[in-house]
């Protein structure tokens, strides 16, 4: 038997998919927002813009190595009962 997608269901799908997408670009603007204020940093200046820029996609990065650590770190634990 094959499942076919009624309209109601992919709308259900593709607002899911948007909620998340909404999520990841407020967590990326509020970060880069707190960024700007702990730093004190003037974007109108090219050199704290590159500042900036630095920070920001360090952090990015930091935070995408911490997930796949953490993600290898929980996989690699034994999750069968005793």
């Amino acid at each position: 038997m094959l499942f076919v997608w009624t309209g109601k269901q992919r709308i259900v799908r593709v607002l899911g998919k948007m909620k998340i997408l909404i999520f990841l670009l407020m967590l990326f603007l509020v970060s880069g927002l707190v960024l700007i204020n702990n730093h004190n940093l003037h974007l109108s200046d090219k050199e704290e813009l590159q500042s900036f820029s630095d920070l920001y996609f360090n952090w990015v990065g930091q935070v995408y190595s911490n997930f796949f650590s953490m993600t290898g770190h929980f996989t690699r634990l034994d999750w069968a009962p005793k």
